[in-house]
């Protein structure tokens, strides 16, 4: 089977517990945000797009804040409350039921890229080196091993083994960290490696995606 560009991204994003698809995704939606600000921020279409879909979502808005440009921010949002305020001046708020907000251009992408990289997943996922790969460092969060069961079927057994693996070792160690905690004096003086010391913030990846998702 031919490689290609996407499978070779796909292999980068394998990390040390950690979800590539969650890698790769986030990675495109920081890009999208980037080419925002520094390329299409005075775009019509763009800015026409963003008012079609009332701006972004709640979680989308505050993600697109960090990036700390005003002027972008300003640009994109001001239309938006002029709507706002003409609906409010012509009582047109009055007469026209308000549509239900629909997913932010974001939400559409984010899974557009989910489906994009679980399908190159699935395309490879038997090749040596990126099974093998994933086998030593890696897992699919549960949001995206519930997508993966819900689009393809005749899944390997060996992918599943492995993140049933690697979810039992995370579940040990925050037991060992817990344990831990316990302020029995038999317990408190218990020592814990790296892992875990930090399996609470991996479980939250693993039962969330990573922040972002």
């Amino acid at each position: 089977m031919e490689k290609h560009l996407p499978y070779f991204s796909f292999i980068e994003s394998i990390k040390k517990d950690t979800c590539p698809i969650c890698i790769l995704v986030n990675k495109n939606i920081n890009k999208f945000f980037e080419d925002l600000l520094y390329e299409k921020v005075n775009d019509i279409d763009i800015r026409k797009k963003f008012e079609e879909y009332s701006g972004f979502c709640n979680y989308h808005a505050h993600q697109f804040l960090k990036y700390n440009d005003g002027i972008a921010i300003s640009l994109l949002n001001k239309d938006l409350l002029i709507n706002n305020i003409n609906s409010i001046n012509n009582k047109s708020y009055l007469f026209k039921k308000q549509k239900k907000k629909t997913n932010c251009q974001i939400c559409e992408l984010k899974k557009e890229y989910e489906n994009h990289y679980l399908s190159i997943f699935s395309e490879f996922w038997n090749d040596e080196a990126l099974k093998n790969n994933f086998i030593s460092n890696s897992f699919l969060c549960i949001p995206h091993l519930n997508m993966l069961k819900s689009k393809f079927k005749n899944i390997p057994d060996w992918l599943f083994d492995t993140i049933r693996n690697k979810y039992t070792i995370i579940l040990n160690n925050v037991n060992s960290y817990l344990d831990s905690c316990n302020f029995d004096d038999n317990k408190k003086n218990i020592s814990l490696t790296t892992d875990q010391i930090n399996s609470w913030k991996i479980l939250t990846n693993i039962i969330y995606g990573i922040e972002g998702m």
